[in-house]
């Protein structure tokens, strides 16, 4: 059903491209169309100026292959809707009858309704023709100059060429900048000696300097430097507009260079600016409830200094007030320690909306902080509709319940509980129920809004880069994903930020037990597995007892029973053979997969993020992951917990130990009109030793699906040059690189071209498959890449994301025989996403 749905939409696409290009689209209108504005600056002609932004309106955007799409969809609007809809009902006298046979008079002011809604829709999603009269080039002329006297040009010239060929407009904006003028002499003007002070002493900082080129956006720098090294320095008060400039343009225009004069002027004649100092701090906590009658604070207290008062009884510890306040009496005041202290009193989420109002007192100011409690329990729902690799369709509820100042130190205590409950058709379903995967999980975690480690940390997490420490349990019940599992988790952690986009998580102790529950259901999730082991047994089984009345082997006796007796040298397959290997390969695997799994270990994490905003696509994120599994636990229990074959193992489960190391890099390109280049670099691997052989499956990597290599259908690439001969094919050992170029089309519909590069192998693990190992560098030949197209829909709150992807190149063909094999239709991979890939 899904490659119907991608069928309909590629081929409705189609249609609109091959039935637009049938015919001029611009010859409709009575005048010329705007379709491109170009820039030629000092004779050279720019693609990429920041000018183009200046132009308003812009010309025609979103076009595919050279093709305005946008403008064709708004041309499938009517001008008229509501008249074209009356002239449609009335241009067949039977119409009309039989429309009122059919549906009331409501009804068919309803269908009119509907059809002005389509309307608007199609001009919304479709771009709105610009016309030669609607375009004032002399006001763009304007706005160019204007820009290029901000950035120093002052004697700039621009003309327009009009370009119209087959009712299509180019503007050719053509500018001469001629020469920049320079800084010349810079004079202060300033009453405050305080002021006056901190200017001189901080020069070397200065955006201004003399012989450098003039610019708006450097005075602009320095007056916003100024007021930040005002506030941060005691002038508490200081105001914007006591801050303005004297630019003094020679108007014979032969001198090209500028005297600038700084001018800073006191609030008014009597009030001049001051270097303060604080003098007192008072807290003062609010009652929990705003509509309590408690009109005074009716309990106080002083610690370190801090006087602290109360509406009611304190429910909160001295200590936990006064630690988020980063300045201290008798200081300079300081902007930034003033935001530092209300930031740590908002993220600690104990308090809404914390306010500090500062008095002052003669030369000196008095600093009170006002809290208001947020309610100490809450409950909160949430339903969400969700769709995966493996699900198909999916419902999960959950439930929060929160304690705040569980402790009386802004700590907070949640549980977290949530059901889901989903569809899937790639597992073993005999019931042929539509919902065959459940979920069931919950668990607790405490918030702590500073460090809590067994050791100091002081030197390297200050306080300033807002600690916050988490201790989480849970557990989880999982049905028919795979086995059926149990998951037991513990997370003793803390994360802090150094700068501003730099991030840092520590996972002091990360606990996870998982529990196989149904391993005898093994062989009708793993079919493939079952169906070549089923084939063996076909010619070497000499059990009848191991088949049913099918002749295929039983699940799971007569499949258990089978490999033991080949495995024991009880059947006529001899132990030199390849089919002997693979029914060792087979019981290996599912041994493997159906062991319990214990995982105690450690890790670190820095995520460095230059993203300003979510609307920001000029940025860069990098992602370094560092664990240790099993390390220090399996050394704690070496000395009386050792096997025969000298592992760790705790009652008949040998915990893991390995070494992962991830690397993860993105980066986008903002290009013109709005359209990105976006790539994304991954490389992982977890080595296992000591007592492992090898990496729990929850811990290991996959290739394929939506957010990865988007031909092929997740787990279903690699390892290696192997034939993804298991269903969910996973290794230790991970390289992928995604290339993506995002263009709009039409209003909120945007296109995509990507290219996906990746593959998955095995690295010092027990798999003796050649062709799933990763030997060295000639192995990367084993990169598959898959290609393909996209289309996303933004909806302002999520982006629904449609990709088609091509085996452009498979590694699992022969050598000869893997470049373009599968860059089919009938063999692409369809790919239903929310939001995008990276």
């Amino acid at each position: 059903m899904l490659s119907k749905k991608y069928f309909f939409i590629i081929n409705l696409f189609l249609i609109i491209i091959v039935n637009g290009c049938s015919s001029n689209i611009y010859e409709k209108y009575n005048e010329p169309i705007l379709t491109k504005n170009l820039f030629e600056i000092n004779d050279s002609l720019v693609k990429r100026s920041p000018e183009r932004f200046l132009i308003q309106p812009s010309s025609i955007s979103g076009k595919l292959f050279g093709y305005p799409i946008g403008l064709y969809v708004y041309n499938l609007a009517s001008e008229n809707p509501d008249d074209n809809f009356e002239l449609w009902i009335n241009k067949r006298p039977n119409r009309n009858k039989k429309l009122n046979k059919i549906l009331s008079n409501k009804q068919v002011i309803q269908l009119k309704n509907y059809n002005k809604s389509f309307n608007n829709f199609l001009k919304n999603l479709g771009t709105k023709p610009v016309r030669l009269s609607e375009v004032r080039v002399n006001n763009n002329i304007q706005r160019l100059e204007q820009y290029y006297k901000n950035e120093g040009y002052f004697d700039s010239k621009i003309i327009v060429d009009t370009i119209i060929s087959n009712n299509q407009v180019v503007l050719k904006y053509k500018v001469l900048k001629n020469q920049r003028y320079l800084i010349d002499s810079i004079r202060i003007n300033v009453k405050s000696k305080d002021i006056d002070s901190l200017i001189r002493n901080s020069s070397k900082e200065s955006y201004l300097k003399q012989e450098e080129y003039f610019s708006i956006n450097k005075l602009i720098l320095e007056r916003d430097r100024l007021i930040n090294l005002f506030k941060n320095n005691g002038i508490y008060n200081f105001q914007q507009r006591s801050i303005n400039y004297n630019v003094l343009i020679d108007s014979s225009g032969l001198k090209k260079k500028i005297p600038l004069v700084l001018n800073i002027n006191n609030q008014n004649e009597s009030d001049i600016y001051k270097i303060k100092k604080i003098k007192d701090i008072n807290i003062f906590v609010e009652s929990i409830n705003e509509l309590s009658n408690i009109d005074s604070y009716t309990d106080s207290i002083e610690y370190k200094g801090v006087k602290i008062f109360s509406k009611g009884i304190l429910n909160y510890s001295p200590k936990s007030l006064t630690e988020p306040i980063f300045f201290q009496k008798g200081e300079n005041y300081n902007e930034n320690k003033r935001l530092l202290t209300s930031r740590y009193f908002s993220n600690s989420g104990a308090f809404k909306y914390p306010r500090i109002i500062l008095d002052e007192v003669k030369d000196s100011i008095n600093a009170s902080i006002y809290l208001l409690p947020r309610d100490r329990f809450s409950l909160g729902f949430d339903l969400d509709f969700t769709h995966s690799n493996i699900e198909d369709f999916g419902i999960s509820f959950g439930t929060n319940f929160n304690i705040r100042n569980i402790f009386r130190g802004t700590e907070n205590l949640s549980l977290n509980l949530n059901n889901s409950i989903g569809s899937s058709r790639d597992i073993g379903n005999p019931d042929d129920t539509f919902f065959n995967l459940f979920e069931l999980g919950g668990n607790l975690n405490l918030r702590i809004p500073r460090v809590i480690l067994p050791f100091n940390t002081e030197k390297f997490i200050k306080k300033e880069m807002n600690p916050l420490t988490n201790l989480i349990i849970g557990s989880t019940v999982q049905k028919n994903i795979g086995l059926d599992k149990q998951y037991y988790s513990g997370v003793y952690e803390v994360n802090w930020n150094p700068s501003r986009y730099t991030r840092i998580n520590f996972k002091f102790l990360d606990f996870e037990y998982v529990n196989n529950q149904n391993i005898s259901n093994y062989f009708n999730v793993y079919k493939n597995s079952y169906d070549k082991l089923n084939y063996i047994a076909s010619l070497y089984n000499l059990d009848e007892s191991l088949v049913n009345q099918n002749g295929d082997l039983t699940i799971p006796e007569g499949s258990n029973s089978f490999m033991t007796q080949v495995l024991g040298n009880q059947t006529t397959l001899n132990n030199d053979t390849e089919f002997y290997k693979d029914v060792s390969s087979i019981l290996e695997r599912k041994e493997r997969l159906t062991e319990n799994n214990l995982i105690v270990g450690s890790s670190f994490t820095l995520n460095k993020n230059t993203q300003e905003n979510f609307l920001d696509e000029d940025f860069s994120q990098l992602r370094f992951k560092f664990e240790m599994v099993g390390n220090l636990f399996n050394e704690l229990l070496r000395g009386g917990n050792l096997n025969s074959n000298n592992k760790v193992e705790i009652s008949n489960i040998l915990p893991s130990q390995y070494t992962k190391v991830e690397v993860n890099y993105i980066k986008h390109f903002l290009l013109d009109n709005g359209n990105v280049f976006a790539l994304r670099a991954f490389t992982g691997i977890a080595i296992p030793y000591g007592n492992s052989n090898y990496i729990p499956f929850t811990r290991s990597y996959y290739a394929g699906g939506s957010n990865d290599n988007r031909a092929w259908k997740a787990y279903k690439l690699g390892p290696g040059s192997s034939n993804n001969i298991n269903e969910f094919n996973e290794a230790n050992f991970k390289v992928a690189f995604n290339f993506e170029y995002r263009n709009k089309i039409s209003g909120n519909l945007n296109g995509a071209f990507f290219i996906d590069l990746g593959n998955i192998w095995n690295v010092n693990d027990n798999i003796d498959d050649e062709s799933m190992k990763f030997n060295g560098l000639s192995d990367l030949s084993e990169l598959a890449i898959g290609s393909g197209f996209g289309l996303r829909y933004d909806f302002n709150f999520f982006v629904l994301r449609l990709d088609t992807g091509f085996k452009t190149y498979n590694p699992a063909n022969e050598k000869n025989n893997r470049w373009f094999k599968d860059f089919s239709l009938n063999k692409a991979v369809f790919n239903i996403g929310i939001n995008y890939p990276f």
